[in-house]
């Protein structure tokens, strides 16, 4: 299928020959140049000596890289601070080191040259990576954190967007679930959107649909964009914020070879209590008599403390990591290549996962004028994952065996045995990745052009076999299955900016213009046939005796942007600045005359520290004022969300219709086509105004710095899939721009760094305050649902917070008849069952008495970062946390269900008058205890030791009798404890869907890991 754009987008087919006509002559050049590199050496050596320390204290300094410029010459100063170098004469010698600010000498015929560095101002200096560029941190006018890769590196992990968890101020990280290679849920500043709230990711430049094939010790920096001023460039995908990330590069100097290995042991972090074997019996006796049945359990003693499931389903895993890269250069030629290979087990069966990642990012200054250079990574995941047996075994009574004497799987009445899905699960997810970035750049004079050309490309099969089985007579599969689905993802960029830079008198200007085409397409087929030979060598769909079982989709989709953007940064006398941004978004998602939108921002900031009233000043070293303003898009629906859908086949994505029709007096059958999916052909953008003001201030040389920022995100003409009534008759529900919300709140960061002699260390804490708001709902409607499982737990009603937590309020238990005969009830409760608020007054507990009870959305998150380092010793921890948030124990509120098992809690149950004024009776047949209610929610609050690390680094006078260059060990933990008043596995409950957020259904759980590695530099 072709999907034409709009007047003035080429077609795909048209653009691919554009692109790959560029391609192709940038491909020449690389390979003609490839390997050039230029190494100058003047015949005239001279041995130079010296010693770097300490400008103001004369402390030695070790590690310095003292090198040749322009050369790979070079060498490092030793414990004392001294050095050995040859060079030439008239050679520059480049001396720099982290926290200081590097000096270039001239040899000048010397042989003895001493340097004293100075101390660098903490952060102000720093380089930021912003949208299509980079900036001093000092010239900054709006909200971007920073986070350098070698802390995100600290935490031993295969997916980076865990590592950024509680180190970023106002960014809140999630977990779906603990299994190897499973993704988080990042948001930006609260919930600004009732469809996909994620941030875009962009790596090296280049846009990419997640993050997962990235390690994290592959990063050079990861920036957060967070305000209007910094993600308006993004346009219409800037709206939930960008997450910027830098991979490392090659340097001029010497080839450095890094090797480094990590082993990992995991083991579940947190498991539930659950009652003995005989306390289920016992509770299990009450149920059925409360519900008026026979108690099914003679004599409940005899079943002792039973089988504990957590342990059954649950083991200790295996992970390890080797890595080995290369980087160095010259002038004309920089180069970093790595590859990697990951190995980790799941803490259950059958979850393991395999990786390996090949990276390239090379560098060639083909002239004084000319650079081009190329990113490219190849990442190869085979992943194993099968049913989650969480919630299986959490309902699994204690007083069954896991097998039966024969070695089969025991019978759980009740329930299912949680070990056999497990066992006659054969799932496996392969997936091959190619991510690049080819770049030409010409610069003359004052302007840089920039080329480049991105593309991802995914190819993703899965493959699922269920063999025929009788496990026992409650757990059997009648006949076999197997399906399979291939997807294949391609989505190529074209940038092309011009950037202009003038420095006159007491002006800095430097403007930005560009234009972006990006063309997407997706493809999907999938399939299923029955009664397969269980024999992996006949996995194969056409391997089914029986062909009329054969089921096959095969759909695609594809989508195409073309924008423009502009971007000028001004500064005057280096203390008001001034940035402004405009971008123009095309997207084929709409229809046309809706296709195009604007998104503006404007910035404005003081370096008031710069005032010849502080500029001398001992005590305030950056005191920086900055407002900005903008207006941001989000497009994240279906591509064809505009326009009806037809389907002519039995089946599309999983949604049956009926297509055929008996016609005439010969009952003919007719092909037709029937309604999938109604659509408004006027939806619109979504829309998000940000306004942000913020403060930065430092003390003592920056050594104590403050930021605080107020927000405010206010998102209007939200996009949302509307449900509407069946009579319609399609399968899918329209998108229509439904609403507006309100996001506002404080972010606040607090630093200190300091040395002290051969001690340094550092305290960072970061806190965000969010407000979320439903200011309106369209189209007549009061309020939209979230359920899981049937089970309704949400509302997002205007007023309240998204995705907010519906239900009755309790108020106590009923302990006899006269509470009972003098409080509103619903009728039918009895002694023991919960009681609910009278909300709206009425005298009668009615569905009309429901009202918000609770909100998933933290009204607090934080974070502390602490490090330390001392000699060759170095230690660090971070922790993180959220308060003020509720959660829906959804997995609890069906735990009173007839068989069931139960948590160690149901023993505080009521079970007569006066046990209990909080829990409520059990009750086989419970109608009324079962309603979404308060009592199901939990304070979601906590604290977690996010991860902890010590490492020792040898001294360099034994690692060069080695003939190496560094050798650390190190030792970490990671989800290592958490403080909760939560009862369930962890309170750090993610999802996707916003209006289901919070809810604990019973998921795989989070692994605690401890690792130790190895890091060696040749």
């Amino acid at each position: 299928m072709r999907l034409i754009l709009f007047a003035g987008i080429p077609n795909s087919n048209e653009t691919s020959k554009q692109i790959k006509n560029c391609m192709k002559r940038l491909l020449l050049i690389f390979i003609l140049f490839v390997g050039i590199g230029t190494n100058a050496f003047s015949q005239n050596t001279i041995k130079i000596t010296g010693k770097v320390t300490e400008a103001g204290s004369d402390f030695p300094i070790p590690g310095v890289s003292v090198l040749v410029k322009g050369t790979s010459t070079g060498t490092a100063t030793d414990m004392e601070g001294k050095y050995t170098l040859t060079a030439s004469a008239n050679d520059i010698i480049v001396y720099s080191f982290i926290g200081m600010k590097s000096q270039e000498v001239k040899v000048d015929g010397r042989s003895v040259i001493d340097v004293a560095l100075n101390p660098q101002d903490q952060g102000l200096d720093e380089v930021v990576v912003i949208g299509y560029g980079v900036q001093k941190k000092s010239d900054l006018t709006g909200s971007v954190a920073s986070v350098k890769g070698a802390d995100l590196a600290k935490t031993p992990t295969l997916n980076v967007g865990s590592s950024i968890s509680g180190k970023v101020a106002g960014v809140q990280v999630t977990s779906t679930d603990g299994r190897p290679g499973s993704s988080p849920v990042i948001r930006i500043r609260g919930v600004g959107t009732l469809n996909n709230a994620s941030p875009i990711y962009v790596v090296d430049g280049l846009i990419v649909s997640d993050i997962n094939f990235l390690n994290s010790n592959e990063i050079a920096s990861l920036e957060v964009l967070k305000d209007a001023s910094a993600t308006a460039i993004y346009g219409s995908r800037g709206a939930n914020g960008v997450i910027l990330i830098t991979t490392k590069k090659g340097k001029s100097g010497k080839t450095r070879i890094d090797f480094s290995t990590h082993l990992s042991i995991s083991e579940v972090s947190n498991t539930i209590d659950m009652v003995s074997a005989s306390d289920y019996a016992m509770l299990r006796n009450e149920s059925a008599l409360n519900s008026g049945n026979e108690a099914p359990f003679e004599d409940p003693s005899i079943f002792g403390k039973g089988t504990n499931w957590w342990d059954e389903i649950y083991s200790t895993a295996i992970s390890q990591n080797y890595k080995l890269s290369a980087s160095g250069g010259t002038d004309n030629i920089k180069y970093h290549l790595s590859a990697s290979y990951d190995d980790q087990e799941g803490i259950v069966e059958k979850t393991d996962l395999e990786k390996i990642t090949i990276r390239a990012n090379n560098e060639y200054q083909l002239s004084k004028h000319v650079k081009v250079g190329h990113n490219l990574s190849f990442i190869k995941v085979d992943k194993h994952g099968g049913p989650d047996p969480t919630r299986t075994a959490y309902r699994a009574p204690g007083i069954y065996e896991p097998y039966q004497e024969d070695g089969s799987f025991t019978e759980i009445i009740e329930a299912n045995n949680p070990l056999v899905g497990t066992h006659y699960n054969n799932s496996l997810n392969e997936s091959e990745r190619l991510v690049g970035n080819f770049f030409g750049e010409v610069k003359v004079g004052d302007f840089l052009f920039r080329s480049s050309y991105g593309f991802e490309k995914k190819d993703i099969y899965n493959r699922s076999y269920t063999p025929e089985y009788i496990a026992n007579a409650r757990q059997s599969n009648d006949i076999s299955k197997l399906t399979k689905s291939n997807l294949r993802y391609r989505s190529y960029i074209w940038d092309n900016t011009l950037n202009y830079y003038k420095d006159f008198k007491n002006h800095h200007f430097d403007a930005m213009a560009g234009i972006s085409i990006q063309d997407t397409k997706s493809e999907t087929l999938k399939g299923f046939v029955t009664d397969i030979p269980n024999n992996s060598n006949l996995w194969y769909l056409d391997a089914t005796f029986n062909s009329e079982s054969e089921s096959v989709d095969n759909y695609a989709t594809s989508w195409s942007y073309l924008s423009y953007m502009f971007r000028m940064n001004y500064s005057y006398l280096n203390r008001y600045l001034l940035t402004a941004t405009y971008r123009i978004d095309g997207s084929s998602k709409f229809s046309d005359g809706n296709r195009y939108a604007h998104f503006p921002s404007l910035a404005l900031g003081w370096r008031v520290s710069q005032e010849d009233f502080l500029i001398d000043s001992d005590i305030i070293s950056n005191l920086k004022l900055r407002a900005s303003w903008g207006i941001i898009g989000n497009d994240k629906i279906g591509a064809y969300a505009s326009i009806q859908s037809l389907s002519t086949t039995e089946s599309i994505g999983g949604n049956t219709s009926g297509i055929v029709a008996v016609l005439g007096e010969n009952e003919g059958v007719a092909q037709g086509a029937t309604l999938l999916k109604l659509s408004d052909p006027t939806i619109v953008w979504e829309e998000t105004t940000q306004t942000d003001i913020g403060v930065e201030i430092g003390f003592f040389k920056n050594k104590l710095s403050a930021e605080l920022d107020y927000y405010r995100r206010e998102t209007d003409d939200i996009l949302i899939a509307v449900p509407i009534p069946s009579y319609f008759g399609t399968r899918q529900d329209p998108v229509v721009n439904a609403a507006r919300v309100l996001n506002d709140g404080f972010e606040m960061v607090l630093r200190w760094e300091d040395k002290i002699g051969d001690f340094s260390y550092g305290v960072g804490a970061n806190l965000t305050t969010v407000n979320n708001e439903v200011k309106e709902l369209a189209n007549g409607r009061s309020f939209l649902a979230g359920s899981v499982d049937s089970q309704s737990f949400t509302r997002t009603m205007q007023g309240n917070a998204i995705g907010a937590f519906y239900g009755y309020k309790v108020d106590g238990v009923f302990q006899n008849a006269e509470e009972l005969a003098s409080y509103p009830v619903f009728g039918g409760e009895q002694a023991g069952d919960l009681r609910f608020k009278d909300i709206d007054g009425d005298g009668v507990i009615t569905e009309d008495d429901q009202t918000i009870i609770g909100s998933p959305i933290p009204d607090f998150t934080f974070g502390l970062n602490l490090h330390c380092e001392y000699k060759g010793f170095d230690f660090s921890m971070d922790l993180q946390g959220v308060t003020g948030n509720e959660i829906a124990n959804g997995k609890i509120k069906k735990r009173w269900d007839a068989g069931y098992n139960y948590e160690a809690s149901a023993l505080d149950r009521w079970h007569g008058e006066g046990t209990s004024y909080t829990n409520p009776r059990l009750n086989d047949a419970d109608v009324h205890n079962e309603k979404m209610s308060d009592y199901w929610l939990e304070d979601g609050s906590y604290l977690r030791i996010r991860n902890v690390q010590l490492g020792y680094t040898l001294p360099k006078s034994i690692s060069q009798k080695l003939s190496l260059d560094l050798v650390r060990a190190y030792v970490s933990a990671t989800n290592l404890y958490t403080f909760t008043d939560y009862s369930g596995f962890t309170p750090d409950i993610g999802g996707s869907n916003v209006l289901t957020n919070g809810i604990d259904m019973g998921v795989y759980p989070l692994s605690a890991t401890y690792t130790f590695g190895l890091n060696v530099t040749f």
